[in-house]
């Protein structure tokens, strides 16, 4: 048995490890790499001649001419998660995905289910390869819309999609493709499988929301599923309850108990660089969302903070206009840091509505930042594009932020 790995990221190296221990003569290529894990053949002009199947890293397009090549054999080629679905037996698997919001639901369902007395683990678009975990137990998947373009064994036994706005678009082209590939997500459920969807996203499935029509709703006070009452709904804005219901979804379709589940929402830490808060000084607050690489992730970020923002953006570009900014950032945001390969874009899109000032170095920006922001300001790093053009990852462009903040125990 022959199989090929394209990326060697932390999914791609994982994907070759498993392939090696399940008995495969595993050949690995990446563009940027110059050798393989010990044990697997490296390769920068890859032969598939022979190979039964290419493990493809999310990052890495369709059109890579390497996926090209497997079309053109005919040899099938997927990602390590429709790896991991194929050779699963005994674990129950509930999916997420969505534009924004899938980080911190995926987590907060795995809470959930874990204070149920349900193990639990998170895997997958989350940070931990899925194959890197024992396919057993209960798993949370956080699934990307690169991951399910090349998804299809039905293997979940629930599902949510949170929201659709427009992302990844210098990847998939068109909305309209970007939706077809989240919707997938729809063709890997077991068949007696629930899909959820947020209130009037689509039609045809169970949705959450404020509606008393939804078979998941909340009233504020309360939560009700299926027109029973069953637990306290915890105080949340409007978006954090969405994510709120959608992993309480989940997690009462494996089992879990619905108080324990509203009441575990008090213990549960979001993930970090999801509009972190970082301390203050001389009445300036500092946030760190660097997850927020979409034009929604960072509205809502901005609508977060009830006070005048000093806002770091910028990076890759992803395909979108940025109009959307426009109002909100004139009544929210005192100035606009440009920074990275999409800073000409925005300053076009966002001419005339807040003052901007450009940054040639993140460090630079940080601190244009820091001298711009009064007191009773918040600076908010929240850069509505992908890192790569300055970090290898969002994490790290957070934790350099951090870093340069210099407030590690949140006061000042």
């Amino acid at each position: 048995m022959r199989a090929a790995v394209l990326g060697l990221g932390k999914s791609g190296i994982s994907a070759a490890r498993y392939l090696q221990q399940a008995g495969y003569r595993v050949v690995a290529t990446d563009d940027k790499a110059t050798s393989a894990p010990e044990g697997i053949e490296f390769s920068k002009d890859i032969d598939l001649t022979g190979c039964n199947f290419v493990v493809i890293s999310p990052g890495i397009a369709l059109t890579h001419p390497v996926a090209k090549m497997a079309k053109d054999l005919g040899v099938e080629i997927f990602c390590d998660v429709e790896l991991a679905f194929r050779n699963v037996q005994d674990a129950k698997i509930v999916g997420i995905t969505g534009s924004n919001g899938k980080t911190t639901t995926t987590s907060l369902a795995c809470h959930m289910l874990n204070a149920s007395g349900i193990n639990a683990k998170t895997v997958g678009n989350i940070g931990t390869p899925i194959l890197s975990e024992t396919l057993s137990g209960s798993l949370v998947v956080e699934l990307s819309s690169f991951q399910l373009e090349t998804m299809s064994s039905p293997a979940l036994d629930a599902a949510v999609i949170l929201n659709i706005t427009p992302n990844h678009l210098d990847r998939h082209g068109t909305m309209e493709e970007y939706t077809k590939a989240k919707l997938r997500i729809g063709s890997i459920l077991k068949p007696e499988a629930t899909l959820w969807v947020k209130k009037g996203l689509f039609t045809g499935y169970h949705q959450f929301g404020f509606d008393a029509a939804c078979e998941l709703y909340t009233d504020g006070a309360y939560i009700y599923r299926f027109g029973k009452k069953e637990a306290p709904m915890p105080p949340l804005t409007a978006h954090n309850a969405e994510n709120f219901l959608a992993a309480y979804a989940l997690a009462c379709s494996q089992g879990a108990d619905p108080e324990l589940c509203a009441a575990s929402y008090a213990s549960f830490t979001k993930p970090k660089h999801r509009l972190e808060y970082i301390g203050s000084h001389n009445g300036v607050q500092f946030y760190d969302d660097s997850k927020a690489t979409s034009i929604d992730a960072v509205l809502r970020a901005v609508e977060s903070i009830d006070r005048p923002i000093v806002l770091i953006a910028g990076g890759v570009h992803k395909g979108y206009p940025y109009d959307a900014w426009r109002e909100p950032f004139t009544k929210k945001v005192r100035s606009l840091v440009l920074i990275g390969q999409a800073a000409d874009i925005i300053e076009d899109d966002l001419q005339n509505a807040v003052p901007i000032v450009r940054a040639s170095t993140f460090e630079e920006a940080v601190e244009r930042a820091r001298t711009l922001a009064r007191e009773g300001d918040a600076v908010l790093l929240s850069p509505g594009c992908a890192s790569y053009d300055m970090f290898t990852s969002f994490e790290e462009r957070g934790k350099k932020f951090q870093q340069l903040i210099g407030l590690s125990d949140h006061t000042a």
